[in-house]
C-alpha cells in the first residue's frame, strides 16, 4: 500500500509446496506406544490418540525417504502484487506419481520464500535444489534442506493408502482463511478416485482386505481396526463380568429371602410348642 513504483518486496516472491509421505515411524511412536507405555497397556487412548490427530495437522520435521513422490506446486506469489483478497481462499487439483513402493499416511506441505529483486524471475526449480544465489536468496523449509523452526506441515488422510512406484494419486487441496485469525488457515484435502484405474486399484483393495484381524503392519487403517476390536473386546467382557456381578447378587439375595422364610418358620413351630 505504502510502497513507491521503485521499491522493493523482501522477500519478493512465494511458492508453497505439497506431497504425499509415509509416517511409519511417527504411527508406530505416537499410536502403537499406547500399547505398552512403561509396562501398561493404554491401548483406549490409542484411538483417541488417532482421531484427534485425525483432525489437525501435525508440525514435524520429516526427513526426504519419507517422501512418496515428487512435491508439486500448490500457489506461487508474487508478494508485489498479491492482495488479501487472493489469500482467503487457495485451491489446487495436485496429481502426484509415486517415485516408491509403500504407505501413504498423508501429506507434507511447506513453503520457499525468495529475495530479490523485482527484476529477477524465479527460475524453473524444484523445491530444495539451489538457486542462482547471484540475483536470488532462497529461504526453503523443504524436507531436502537443513530443518528450519518452521519444519513441515503434516495433514494425515483417514486410512493410510498402499501405492506402489509409478502409480498416480490425485487430490484436492483447499486453504480457508480462518475467520476469526487470519494468520489460520482450515486445511481440507479430498482424496479423488485414479480413473485409470483399474485391475491395480481393484488387487490393491483386496490385498488390504486380506490382511489378518486383527493386523500389526502398522497402517493406519489396521491400528484404527485393531483398537476398536480390542475396546469392543473389553467392552463385552465388562458386560459380562457385570453380569456375572448381577447374577451373583441375585443368587444372593435369593438365598438370603430363603433364609430369613426358614427362619420365620423355625420361630413359629417353636412358638406353639411353648404354648
Amino acid at each position: 500500500k505504502w510502497l513507491s513504483d521503485s521499491g522493493m518486496m523482501i522477500p519478493s516472491h512465494a511458492t508453497l509446496y505439497l506431497t504425499p509421505v509415509n509416517m511409519s515411524k511417527y504411527v508406530t511412536e505416537n499410536f502403537r506406544f499406547w500399547e505398552n507405555a512403561y509396562g501398561y497397556d493404554f491401548s483406549p487412548i490409542q484411538t483417541i490418540s488417532m482421531m484427534s490427530t485425525l483432525q489437525q495437522p501435525v508440525i514435524e520435521c520429516i526427513e526426504p525417504k519419507q517422501c512418496m513422490s515428487d512435491p508439486e506446486i500448490v500457489h506461487e506469489f508474487d508478494l508485489l502484487t498479491t492482495k488479501v483478497e487472493d489469500l482467503k481462499s487457495i485451491q489446487n487439483n495436485l496429481t502426484f506419481k509415486m517415485t516408491k513402493t509403500g504407505l501413504v499416511h498423508g501429506f507434507a506441505a511447506w513453503f520457499d520464500v525468495y529475495f530479490g529483486s523485482p527484476t529477477v524471475s524465479i527460475p524453473p526449480s524444484v523445491s530444495g535444489q539451489d538457486l542462482p544465489r547471484v540475483h536470488l536468496v532462497t529461504l526453503s523449509t523443504s524436507p531436502m534442506v537443513e530443518a528450519t523452526h518452521w519444519k513441515q506441515t503434516i495433514v494425515f488422510i483417514p486410512v493410510s493408502a498402499s501405492v506402489d512406484e509409478e502409480d498416480s494419486l490425485s487430490c484436492v487441496l483447499e486453504l480457508t482463511q480462518d475467520t476469526s485469525n487470519p494468520r489460520l488457515y482450515n486445511i481440507s484435502i479430498e482424496m479423488l478416485d485414479d480413473q485409470s484405474g483399474s485391475e491395480e486399484d481393484e488387487e490393491d483393495e483386496e490385498d488390504v482386505s486380506d490382511h489378518p484381524l486383527p493386523c500389526d503392519c502398522g497402517s493406519a487403517k489396521c491400528l484404527l481396526i485393531s483398537a476398536l476390536m480390542q475396546k469392543y473386546d473389553e467392552e463385552q467382557t465388562a458386560l459380562e463380568l457385570e453380569a456375572e456381578e448381577m447374577d451373583a447378587c441375585a443368587a444372593t439375595e435369593a438365598a438370603r429371602n430363603m433364609d430369613l422364610v426358614e427362619n420365620s418358620g423355625t420361630h413359629s413351630v417353636n412358638g406353639n410348642i411353648k404354648e
